[in-house]
């Protein structure tokens, strides 16, 4: 009867376990999957050409790959400090391409009369894009 009882008790604890893993699982999956769909409906705006619009769609980008930090549970108070914790994430040349793309963001944030050439924030929007691509494809 005790073996009865402890083998019962077994066999709840693993079907706890595995209702956690699964749920963390699909947890995991559908965020992934949201941050992908976000990034379609932010890529088809861009591809407007409109310079307004991809300054918009850059500030989208970087709060985009923020919120798939908050998800990942990076550590961090600011989107700044989750990214340097992020460093892990991505190879070395894309990590520092983000942080540049980041402080792209601070300045269309914080300096609304600087004018930045189309070039750049094609070139900032596409290594956000990857970054997102990076880490919610992988």
């Amino acid at each position: 009867m005790e073996i009865a009882i402890l083998l019962l008790g077994i066999g709840i604890v693993i079907a706890i376990v595995f209702f956690i893993v699964r749920i963390q699982k699909t947890s995991n999956e559908l965020w992934k999957k949201d941050a992908l769909n976000r990034l379609k409906k932010i890529n088809n705006r861009f591809n407007d050409k409109d310079a307004y619009v991809m300054k918009s769609c850059v500030i989208e980008a970087d709060s985009l790959l923020d919120h798939c930090f908050k998800e990942m549970r990076v550590n961090g108070q600011t989107m700044g400090e989750r990214l340097k914790s992020a460093r892990q994430y991505f190879p070395k040349n894309l990590y520092h391409a983000v942080r540049e793309a980041h402080r792209m963001r601070n300045v269309l944030i914080h300096e609304v009369d600087q004018a930045i050439p189309v070039d750049q924030l094609v070139e900032h929007y596409r290594i956000l894009k990857k970054a997102i691509l990076e880490i919610s494809q992988g």
